[in-house]
């Protein structure tokens, strides 16, 4: 789900994801062990600061990543804008240096059950 920031319609996400996660017993439906929410450019300029605690080495397909964002044109902005390609791949590899790998895409976790 996306972290809270200022962009209504992912806020409203997230409180409806986070509620629908909400621990309960798993006879009464289905139970979701892993709830993440996940990094974005944006989030730079933020009410919430975001503290990712959860990981994953993308260092194999970064290439793939930013070829699969590119089909999102009305998503791209122009560098130096926090929605383009560019600032998309530095996030990557921040992330990535942040656990010793290439890249990595960051996310909160708030739960995890192995």
């Amino acid at each position: 789900m996306p972290a809270i920031s200022f962009n209504q319609d992912h806020e409203a996400i997230f409180y409806a994801a986070y509620a629908a996660c909400r621990p309960h017993l798993n006879s009464d439906k289905h139970f979701i062990n892993t709830v993440l929410a996940y990094d974005q450019p944006q989030l730079a300029w933020n009410h919430t600061p975001f503290h990712p605690n959860f990981y994953v080495d993308i260092s194999d397909f970064l290439d793939l990543k930013l070829r699969a964002h590119a089909c999102h044109k009305s998503q791209l902005r122009p560098e130096p804008h926090h929605g383009s390609l560019e600032n998309l791949e530095r996030l990557a590899r921040l992330r990535g240096s942040e656990i010793a790998v290439m890249a990595a895409e960051a996310y909160h976790c708030h739960r995890c059950i192995l």
